[in-house]
């Protein structure tokens, strides 16, 4: 299965540190802007409270988050071509990580970590991406569930306490809090 790629930003919410789609934010922002625009577009005046609501987005932040989604697809752009991809010719290469990144931060999951299982990821549905779908009888596939469920329970620990990344090399596990 593959993974969530959207950015995610820190939120401190009751003392707690949540980490939230970057997209979330500017996906509010759009929301607020269409629902003004649709309002003047048929002649009504537009919500107050949209308008408040608007108008008190940090807007830097917001900017913030714009830029981390497109770091999303240059990141994509750069390492696609050079591993999942080559063998392609380089514009056909590259033409295809942007389609496959942007498709990816697009497609509305209902959570950051919501899999993307390997039946999903195919040209017909945008994602370009060369893949081996393991049976689940295998060791490979056995090791590669351990090791996700692992991390899963690593990461779910209670807040303050839990992990925000993991950085793994064949010889280390290191985690950062």
């Amino acid at each position: 299965m593959l993974g969530p790629i959207d950015a995610q930003v820190p939120v401190v919410e009751g003392n707690v540190r949540h980490y939230i789609s970057a997209q979330n934010f500017i996906d509010v922002r759009d929301d607020l802007v269409k629902r003004i625009q649709d309002a003047e577009r048929t002649g009504q005046t537009p919500s107050q409270a949209w308008l408040v609501q608007l108008a008190s987005l940090n807007k830097p932040f917001i900017l913030h988050c714009q830029r981390q989604q497109a770091y999303v697809i240059d990141f994509a752009k750069r390492w696609l071509p050079k591993h999942m991809l080559r063998g392609l010719p380089p514009a056909e290469a590259l033409k295809k990580a942007e389609e496959t990144a942007k498709n990816l931060l697009s497609r509305g999951a209902f959570s950051h970590g919501q899999m993307i299982p390997a039946r999903d990821i195919k040209p017909e549905n945008g994602l370009h991406l060369r893949v081996d779908e393991l049976p689940r009888d295998t060791e490979t596939w056995k090791t590669l569930w351990h090791l996700y469920s692992c991390c899963d329970v690593l990461f779910n620990i209670p807040a303050g306490q839990n992990i925000s990344k993991l950085f793994e090399s064949a010889v280390e596990s290191i985690p950062v809090y």
